[in-house]
């Protein structure tokens, strides 16, 4: 049975035993669990690019009922938007995503559920790992694409994206290996990788790589808000185009309507390697491999 990325994710990001999310991922991870549902739905074919950037929805059931939700959102929108605009708009809008998403997997037999109190007072939940046959493929598949150079195909490239922009590198390799990793990912993940070669070609892949650099952009700026953030903070990238004018392009924190029509901007920051910049690095399996 294949696991969706939504689930794959957030299982990537719990601590197995702890069942609790892992710090590094904790600031990130409902953008790229969207990114996550945005790239599923992709994959199913449920998304379309138009030439201006914006997105067609084919609103039909898919037997799932976050996706399915998402879908009738999109589809009941005044029009077509940016993937910017939806990787915003329902990171701040969906209603106990990674909640949803847990409840999921308990009722698949993924994870435990616990229920404890804290002070003897306050309830607290946990889900530590039941089954770990799926978040274990995960693993192996991104290991075999980082460390031994395997090919990658569009779903494992896909992950493997989201786990950079959930600050899970680390979580995932060793500490001898972490290095060589946060370069690979960097590098198999960067704007330019992700539009040329990591997702293949055509139409679907293009998309996939403007989700993902959706994605990445909003994470980075959900990890990197200053102290004194508001609704008005904002950051500028530039993209050239084949002729090699350059074009600026604000994106706003709210993400309710990129200044931009298209999703050309570069995601790479200056001095991003990929890496944890939260949390204590720990690998959450408790593998030292």
């Amino acid at each position: 049975m294949q696991v969706s990325l939504p689930d794959t994710l957030l299982l990537l990001a719990l601590h197995d035993e702890k069942g609790s999310v892992i710090p590094a991922a904790a600031m990130a991870l409902n953008g790229a669990l969207i990114g996550a549902i945005l790239m599923e739905l992709a994959l199913m074919g449920r998304l379309e690019q138009q030439a201006n950037g914006m997105l067609l929805v084919d609103p039909h059931p898919t037997g799932d009922l976050l996706l399915d939700e998402v879908l009738g959102r999109m589809a009941d929108a005044d029009s077509p938007r940016a993937p910017s605009y939806w990787v915003g708009r329902l990171a701040g809008t969906m209603p106990r995503l990674k909640d949803r998403l847990l409840e999921g997997l308990v009722s698949r037999g993924v994870l435990d559920q616990r229920e404890r109190r804290i002070l003897w007072v306050f309830p607290s939940r946990s889900f530590p790992l039941a089954d770990a046959a799926a978040e274990q493929q995960a693993r192996d598949r991104i290991r075999a694409v980082i460390l031994e150079d395997a090919q990658p195909d569009q779903r494992t490239s896909a992950l493997i994206g989201l786990v950079r922009a959930c600050n899970l590198t680390n979580e995932i390799f060793a500490p001898h290996e972490r290095a060589h990793a946060n370069r690979r990912v960097s590098e198999l993940t960067s704007e330019e990788a992700a539009q040329s070669t990591v997702f293949g070609s055509g139409l679907e892949a293009a998309l996939m790589a403007t989700l993902l650099g959706s994605t990445i952009l909003y994470t980075y700026h959900a990890m990197n808000q200053p102290a004194d953030f508001d609704d008005g903070w904002s950051f500028t990238t530039f993209a050239s185009d084949s002729g090699g004018s350059t074009t600026t392009m604000t994106w706003d924190t709210n993400w309710s309507d990129p200044s931009s029509s298209n999703d050309d901007s570069s995601w790479d920051s200056p001095g991003d390697s990929g890496g944890s910049d939260f949390g204590d690095g720990g690998d959450s399996s408790g593998s030292s491999d």
